[in-house]
């Protein structure tokens, strides 16, 4: 995040803060107060938006763990709990269902309320907060996918869709599963 996030310097104009371009400030002192006053703006900016971006990281996180049956713990005793109490299982793409529509209406609200907190300046500042050339730089740095990480991105594809499918028979056809005695975890 340091190295996307950009403290402008004293030497910064107005203008150049606007432009998100650092020069030499040449202007008088009036130029150099106001200059000077964006810059305590810009930086409070800045410090916000990476309050804002970490922040959401840590509860987006819980949010979306949320919605698997094996996101978190939780959600796995509720089913056992259930399923001892009830008889009847909750299956992954039961509880994917339920929970996905409230795990997304919880990501907005988080997002809505950092924003709200954290992301209120003018979007001027945020912009000449933001170092918007480094992260360009490394995106077009980044190397094309390995053979290893789309396999691995394959794997876990496969697993989701095994894990969402194990319970699901379709017209005539029973659930995989249902192939395995019931030895499928």
């Amino acid at each position: 995040v340091t190295s996307i996030v950009r403290p402008p310097s004293r030497t910064t104009s107005h203008s150049d803060l606007e432009s998100g371009l650092e020069l030499k400030d040449t202007g008088s002192d009036g130029e150099r107060e106001r200059a000077h006053v964006l810059q305590n703006d810009t930086t409070g900016v800045a410090i916000g938006y990476t309050k804002a971006l970490l922040l959401s990281v840590v509860y987006t996180c819980s949010a979306s763990g949320f919605a698997t049956l094996t996101g978190t713990g939780p959600n796995i005793a509720f089913a056992g709990i259930y399923s001892s109490m009830t008889g009847s299982e909750v299956g992954w793409l039961q509880w994917l269902i339920f929970a996905l529509p409230l795990a997304c209406v919880y990501e907005v609200f988080i997002f809505g309320i950092f924003v709200f907190l954290y992301c209120r300046g003018p979007k001027k500042y945020l912009n000449a907060a933001l170092n918007l050339q480094a992260l360009e730089a490394q995106r077009h740095g980044m190397q094309a996918w390995s053979r290893e990480q789309i396999l691995v991105l394959l794997d876990v594809g496969l697993c989701v869709v095994l894990w969402a499918t194990r319970d699901l028979s379709i017209g005539p056809w029973p659930a995989w599963s249902s192939y395995f005695d019931g030895n499928v975890s």
